[in-house]
């Protein structure tokens, strides 16, 4: 009985080897660039000179928010340039 039992655990033991050694995760997908990215780094990214102010570049996406006209929904990238430009076209 006990030559049974090892035969039949060592059997398991392959037949678990063999599933296991086939079974892959797939690979992730990757994130775009910047997806991860706080608007503090996002911020300093795009305004290397500027400094981040919290409270403040809340107030500046609300103004940007006013400015862009509402057919664009374009959220702003935190970029001072991408602001001051959309503020210069208008007429």
């Amino acid at each position: 009985k006990t030559l049974l039992h090892k035969e039949a655990e060592s059997i398991v033991r392959k037949i678990v080897s063999n599933i296991l050694d086939n079974v892959r995760t797939p690979e992730r997908a990757r994130s775009p660039v910047g997806f991860y990215m706080t608007d503090q780094e996002q911020f300093q990214q795009n305004n290397p000179d500027l400094y981040f102010d919290y409270e403040i570049v809340e107030q500046i996406k609300q103004l940007y928010e006013q400015v862009v006209p509402e057919y664009e929904e374009q959220k702003w990238d935190l970029s001072i340039d991408t602001l001051r430009n959309q503020i210069l076209s208008f007429d």
